[in-house]
């Protein structure tokens, strides 16, 4: 089952919106009481690092991933939600979920990531390929890059895959057909 994480400052309902147009069945939830590792949970966020940690401490849903299983969890985050599961950001003072090693780091000049952008070429998958949108001031680096991309000549992670845990960080769910053709592909990277 597909688990989307409502965690008081996501998209979860665009997320929702996106599962329904590739036929995927799911079910929205605000707290965990066991990980099930057979379950696919989805972590959107919209905001700031710090504000989603908080978030998912009030919960105790960070809790729970900080100490599941790690090897063995199924989770995709989307834009900030992707950010958290690295260990630290330069946007704030709370430590990340440390699922992916690695860290977030803010673009030169302060500058913000807005609109189309592609990923660069990858070998394995022509619709990894498409145009995809972007909202971020902030990138992560991690040795787990499965797809990059640039911005304003600076390239930077677009994608952060670690066993069955995926980050990304442009929006699928704001990407049209591609998007859902890119977040079906993603799923099926967890089943």
């Amino acid at each position: 089952m597909i688990k989307i994480i409502d965690c008081g400052i996501g998209n979860y309902k665009t997320i929702a919106s996106l599962l329904e147009s590739i036929n995927r069945d799911f079910e929205i939830i605000d707290e965990i009481n066991e990980i099930s590792y057979s379950d696919i949970y989805i972590l959107p966020g919209i905001g700031s690092f710090d504000a989603l940690v908080k978030n998912l401490k009030k919960t105790s849903i960070y809790y729970k991933f900080k100490n599941c299983e790690n090897d063995k969890l199924r989770l995709i985050g989307i834009c900030l939600g992707a950010q958290v599961l690295l260990d630290k950001s330069e946007e704030g003072t709370e430590f990340g979920l440390g699922l992916i090693s690695g860290e977030v780091k803010r673009f030169k000049d302060k500058k913000l990531n807005v609109g189309w952008n592609y990923n660069n070429k990858n070998i394995y998958n022509d619709i990894y390929n498409e145009r995809f949108y972007f909202v971020h001031g902030y990138y992560m680096v991690s040795k787990f890059c499965y797809l990059s991309s640039i911005f304003k000549n600076e390239k930077f992670c677009s994608v952060v895959k670690d066993k069955y845990k995926i980050g990304i960080q442009f929006h699928p769910e704001r990407s049209g057909i591609d998007g859902m053709r890119f977040f079906d592909e993603m799923l099926k990277l967890c089943e």
